[in-house]
């Protein structure tokens, strides 16, 4: 008995120095940290499980925690909106209180002075609590996200050992989106033209002389996009605003006329828009919902199968994940969703 006790004790006090390194290195490299305890228990023996929550000092600020494992199919959920935030620290922290009280909760956040960008996966039984966090008619929410103008991107439903996130990340950044914009150019992408639906989308792109922008780099229009659009064929995102501004010069794009813009997820679509109308006088600027994803997701359900239409997407869709595309014809991977919502070329 003795010998099992002190046997104990040795490993206790092990775990202990190593989590006090931890500190040490943590605070010495530039980086606070604070430890959260929680009893639980194994077999007879009451223990504390520690958890490092680590975070990094100036812009690139993290708040981080692996949640225990719910034993819950997993809905997946993604979102952003463009929104002037003048404290974006105090935003990550009181987000970060706020999620990491809900059991299972894995996911990334990021904000920034000009918007917030999430993408979770949620225990199903705590998605009411998740989405109240960002209702905008809800008083004990961090941030007026939902309204009747901006509403998530509500994916499958997993299984909970589907790989999805392992941790939850609430980090602030400089963009939640960059964009290589000369600073001294002021854009406001609250006001970046109007989205429409999927069937929407569908039934406009059928009719004669549409002009539609694919708003994707070179590598991802090269392996699908939708019938009759003009690829920018950039790069990098940062290569779109010297694209599209010969386009108008040239009048291959025409401002003056209804102009259709398309991405993944919809993100860049908010500074492609925002840039037609305020940098060149574009009337009336139309956005695919959840871009391409929600298209596809559109097609897959009863309403768009059963319109009796070929779909007006060829090739397949380019996202950013261990198979780098999924077939259009199926539901492809809920992650690839997820991370993709997550990239700066979303």
């Amino acid at each position: 008995m003795k010998h099992a006790l002190l046997v104990l004790a040795m490993i206790f006090s092990s775990r202990c120095r190593a989590l006090q390194c931890n500190i040490k290195r943590l605070n010495g490299a530039g980086h606070s940290a604070f430890v959260r305890h929680r009893r639980s228990k194994s077999g007879s023996s009451d223990f504390f499980q520690t958890t490092l929550l680590a975070t990094a000092n100036g812009p690139s600020a993290v708040r981080s925690l692996r949640p225990e494992f719910v034993d819950s199919p997993l809905q997946l959920l993604s979102f952003y909106k463009f929104t002037r935030i003048e404290d974006p620290e105090a935003i990550r922290d009181g987000l970060f209180e706020k999620l990491s009280n809900v059991r299972g909760l894995r996911g990334t956040v990021y904000v920034a002075p000009e918007g917030v960008n999430c993408a979770f996966a949620v225990p199903t039984g705590s998605l009411e609590e998740v989405m109240q966090l960002f209702d905008a008619e809800e008083e004990r929410g961090a941030i007026p996200f939902f309204d009747r103008n901006s509403q998530p991107n509500i994916g499958n439903i997993v299984d909970p050992t589907t790989p999805t996130f392992d941790r939850l990340i609430v980090r602030t950044r400089d963009y939640i989106l960059r964009d290589g914009i000369d600073v001294s150019e002021q854009f406001d992408w609250t006001d970046p033209g109007s989205e429409i639906d999927a069937s929407d989308w569908d039934e406009q792109l059928r009719e004669e002389g549409v002009q539609l922008l694919d708003c994707r780099n070179d590598y991802e229009s090269g392996e699908g996009t939708f019938i009759g659009a003009r690829p920018l064929n950039t790069q990098v995102f940062g290569d779109t605003w010297g694209v599209v501004d010969e386009a108008v010069r040239s009048r291959e794009l025409d401002p003056s006329k209804p102009v259709h813009i398309f991405c993944t997820g919809g993100i860049r679509c908010v500074k492609v828009g925002a840039y037609l109308k305020q940098k060149h006088g574009a009337k009336d600027v139309r956005s695919l919902r959840h871009g391409i994803i929600g298209y596809e997701r559109w097609r897959e359900n009863d309403e768009g199968t059963a319109s009796g239409k070929d779909s007006i997407w060829e090739g397949k869709n380019f996202l950013f994940d261990k198979r780098r595309f999924a077939d259009n014809e199926s539901r492809g991977t809920n992650r690839e969703a997820l991370d993709e919502q997550m990239k700066d070329n979303t």
